[in-house]
């Protein structure tokens, strides 16, 4: 179900919903003739396990990647900078954050968000997608 909650298909179904809705959304800023450089953070799990919001997340990468738009940060660089940047106990949660390790990797946009189990059947996916140079939210959507 399309920009709200999950029921069959699961969490994965609601990530793939949501990958759509982001590159709806960079689309709709405007065609552009070379991809964006985009960074995806690991979602925050809410009540859902680390591995559940890491299943979203790899899918919410797979979705902007297969949609031609994007060229994506991988996962590993990601993780370095939150380490070296002692950001990866703590994690990356505020849009702050966001900014930073975006600038830091070089990246026009980011994405962050998290995933929220509501009940064994019904999963919530809110996700921001910020311009890092201005530090605006382009697009909110859940």
């Amino acid at each position: 179900m399309i920009g709200g909650l999950g029921r069959a298909g699961g969490p994965l179904r609601v990530a793939l919903c949501m990958g759509l809705m982001c590159w709806a959304a960079a689309s709709a800023m405007g065609q552009q003739a070379k991809k964006d450089v985009v960074a995806v953070l690991d979602l925050e799990a809410v009540d859902a396990s680390k591995s559940q919001a890491s299943a979203m997340t790899d899918r919410l990468r797979e979705e902007l990647l297969r949609s031609g738009r994007f060229t994506l940060v991988n996962r590993e660089q990601i993780d370095a900078i939150l380490n070296e940047q002692a950001l990866q106990q703590t994690g990356c949660t505020t849009q702050e954050c966001a900014v930073q390790v975006g600038r830091i990797l070089g990246v026009r946009q980011i994405v962050a968000g998290r995933v929220t189990r509501l009940d064994e059947t019904h999963w919530l996916l809110a996700a921001t997608l910020t311009d890092v140079e201005s530090a605006e939210t382009l697009r909110a959507e859940s």
